[in-house]
Formats: structure tokens, C-alpha cells, sequence
């Protein structure tokens, strides 16, 4: 199961992810953002903890060029695009929005691209007739994971976890900027 939270702000959380075992903390760098973080506290973050891989988050105002310097700079390997950039040097995630998606196809056709596709969605109840496909991993390249919400609890069968696709933590599972830590363990429950 890969796991991927954030985009985080605040060190507990990270360090509370780390000890979960989450394997990927992202922190947004991007332009604007009321999440960005300063460079600072990433490098800050990476002596507090060991084993997840830091990725760093953009969107589509970063240009790529700055991109690749700032990640070289802080020693990021990975990063998270919401917009059309390119940086063929970095480990990328896409963000596709599942409203855009028009077919299964389509979706096998990026994962081609892209590292890691990361599906994440605006509203919920647009995507519920998606999600029972979705939440058989059998049915999605390998590299796509979903953005976990908490009303996808009640359609989990834990019997079934072998099954299901990698998530993310991302906006319904951050609230102020804070990790909420009682609906993380509610689903770290779910694959233990």
C-alpha cells in the first residue's frame, strides 16, 4: 500500500506520518498557495525524520525552470504538479482532476506519462459512480492512486484491502492546515 499526505505544514504531522509509516509527506512550494511552506522548513523537516520521501508540491503558475532549482537545491527527488509542466529530471505526480477524466482509457494513457497519477476530485458526490471501480486496484495501472476521503469509509470491505488502490491524505483529511489524526487513524486501521 503507498500512502501519500499532505500537503503538510506543520512538523508534528510530519513526524506523526513518519511514525505511521506513511511513505511520501508533501509540502506545498507553490506559488501563491495558502500552504506553501518556507524552503527552510522542509530541510528543517528532513532532520526530524527518516525513511518517507519528501515531494514537493507546485501548480500551474511554477515555471519548470525554478522547479528543478529549488528541488536541487533542497535535495527533492520528487514532486507533485497540478499544472502542464515538465521536469523529465524529477519523479513526478500528476494531480488529474476525475471530472476531467473522459474514459478508463484516457486514465491509462497518462499513466503512461507520469510517474504517479493522483486522482483527486472537487466534489464527492460527482465521482460516486466512479468509485467502486476505483477502489479495485486491479482495474488501474499501477502507478495511479485515489485522494482518500472519509466518505469512502462505509464502502470498504477491510476483508477486501488487498484489493484496494494506494491513497493519498490530502485536502478532506487536512483542516486548517492541521492533519486530523482520529480520521488518518481510522484509515491506517483499515490496512493493518
Amino acid at each position: 500500500m503507498i500512502l501519500k499526505a499532505g500537503p503538510l505544514s506543520d512538523l508534528q504531522d510530519a513526524r506523526y506520518c513518519a511514525a505511521e509509516g506513511i511513505p511520501y509527506l508533501s509540502f506545498s512550494l507553490e506559488r501563491g498557495s495558502f500552504r506553501k511552506v518556507a524552503p527552510g522548513f522542509i530541510t528543517d523537516v528532513a532532520t526530524w525524520i527518516s525513511g518517507p520521501v519528501i515531494v514537493a508540491d507546485y501548480g500551474v503558475e511554477d515555471a519548470a525552470e525554478l522547479i528543478l532549482e529549488e528541488c536541487t537545491q533542497l535535495k527533492i527527488n520528487d514532486i507533485c504538479l497540478s499544472g502542464t509542466q515538465v521536469v523529465p529530471e524529477l519523479t513526478t505526480w500528476k494531480k488529474v482532476q476525475l471530472s476531467e477524466l473522459k474514459s478508463k482509457e484516457e486514465l491509462i494513457q497518462l499513466a503512461k506519462m507520469w510517474h504517479r497519477i493522483e486522482l483527486v476530485y472537487q466534489d464527492f458526490l460527482d465521482t460516486e459512480a466512479f468509485l467502486p471501480w476505483l477502489l479495485n486496484k486491479n482495474n488501474l495501472p499501477d502507478n495511479v492512486c485515489i485522494e482518500a476521503h472519509p466518505l469512502l469509509f462505509p464502502m470498504i470491505n477491510s476483508e477486501d484491502k488487498n484489493q484496494l488502490p494506494d491513497f493519498t491524505f490530502g485536502n478532506h483529511f487536512i483542516e486548517s492546515g492541521i492533519l486530523n489524526y482520529e480520521l488518518c487513524d481510522t484509515w491506517l486501521n483499515i490496512f493493518t
